[in-house]
């Protein structure tokens, strides 16, 4: 009897954790792929046709890096809530999200200019850096700070 109580025991743990790492990866899947859409309509509208923009080696990078890094170096601080503690440690919070890869767009001309690196932080109002003569190189230097922190990519558009 005690071994049957064990078992139902064990396997309900078993199931609520399961449940509850599932709807962590639910909940962050959203928040990534959301993210993703948003800043890449950002980039887009810097194109003199937003509609034509093509997209490849799209990739999104937390600046607070990923679960595991998290995890790994992870202090409970006693001046946030046991939920904050544990939000910080597991949850992708979109302000610390940029997005990074290279876009095509079509000129005045109506012609493709070919793909260009751009760079986009998250915040209320994103303003993305899209590589030019000026800056032809800043999209890529930003993109490489956190290359080690990235927790999403996009398989590119055709």
């Amino acid at each position: 009897m005690k071994r049957k109580r064990l078992v139902i025991i064990s396997s309900s743990l078993l199931l609520a954790i399961t449940v509850g790492v599932l709807s962590i990866y639910m909940y962050n899947r959203s928040i990534l792929i959301e993210t993703t859409k948003q800043l890449k309509k950002s980039v887009a509208n810097e194109l003199n046709d937003p509609d034509s923009a093509r997209f490849r080696s799209v990739r999104l990078i937390s600046m607070s890096g990923t679960i595991p890094e998290r995890i790994s170096s992870f202090e409970y601080s006693s001046e946030m809530s046991a939920l904050d503690n544990f939000k910080s440690a597991f949850i992708h919070l979109p302000q610390f999200l940029q997005l990074c890869g290279e876009i095509n767009g079509k000129n005045l001309m109506g012609a493709y200019v070919g793909y260009k690196e751009f760079w986009v932080m998250n915040s209320k109002e994103p303003d993305p850096l899209i590589s030019s003569k000026h800056i032809e190189d800043l999209p890529k230097k930003m993109c490489d700070i956190g290359k080690d922190a990235i927790v999403y990519e996009e398989p590119d558009t055709p």
